[in-house]
């Protein structure tokens, strides 16, 4: 049953936290309307709008979720339903400069038989624009991307996708470096790879498993379920890689 969590990090530099203090939580039915405890929310991206409001993305339902961040029932809490093409998503994030939802599907099946992943763009009111295939593929469907960030430089934008099937198996060891995948924006809205620009994360975030990301600026945050670790790190000013 999903629920959603406040936190208090405590970090020095760009080393994973040496603290997290659970401030409050709630399970996410008792905060919107028309679900019960038998609902089947099953949370796996948040959104941080602003001090007062979240979204949240579900990866079994075609809806996203606006909480008010007291984790107490609020009129402006909701539920909508969204367009996709698929089933659920994996993680969501938003451009304030265009004012553009961007939700990303973890992997789904081409005419030719390949996995990629995909990203539906949504409007400020979460209405569908259009869904665009990233042009990378998967060896399995559950072996995409788990978490998505925009950024610009300068007049660029950028995704970031989140990779976790660059886990490495040795020993019977399942922890290993995770990947970041850039796309860049082409003059016609497609999203087009940029290898050179892909980022490892440090071997100080060797986790079992790469759950979520979040960007502000220059600073990383990724967070591992099965690790129950979170890392935070500095991207350097080209994004192919990290600040010592």
């Amino acid at each position: 049953m999903a629920r959603l969590a406040g936190l208090f990090i405590s970090m020095e530099g760009f080393a994973v936290s040496n603290k997290l203090e659970l401030v409050r939580e709630e399970k996410l039915h008792k905060l919107l309307p028309k679900q019960g405890k038998d609902s089947e929310l099953e949370a796996s991206g948040v959104y941080v709008m602003d001090s007062s409001t979240c979204y949240v993305i579900f990866d079994n339902l075609n809806k996203v979720a606006v909480v008010d961040l007291s984790l107490k029932p609020h009129d402006s809490n909701e539920i909508i339903s969204v367009l996709n093409v698929g089933k659920g998503f994996e993680d969501i994030t938003y451009d304030p400069r265009t004012e553009r939802f961007y939700l990303i599907i973890e992997s789904l099946r081409d005419a030719s038989g390949d996995f990629h992943g995909l990203v539906s763009e949504y409007k400020r009111n979460l209405t569908f624009r259009s869904c665009k295939q990233l042009d990378v593929t998967f060896s399995e469907q559950n072996k995409g991307f788990e978490g998505v960030e925009h950024l610009w430089r300068g007049d660029q934008e950028y995704l970031v996708g989140l990779w976790e099937d660059a886990l490495k198996k040795d020993g019977g060891s399942n922890k290993g470096t995770g990947l970041l995948r850039v796309f860049e924006k082409t003059t016609d809205g497609m999203w087009e790879w940029q290898s050179k620009l892909d980022a490892k994360l440090p071997g100080t975030a060797q986790f079992e498993d790469y759950a979520a990301i979040s960007q502000r600026g220059n600073r990383v945050a990724v967070v591992s379920q099965s690790s129950r670790r979170l890392w935070v790190g500095e991207l350097n000013e080209t994004a192919n890689g990290f600040a010592a």
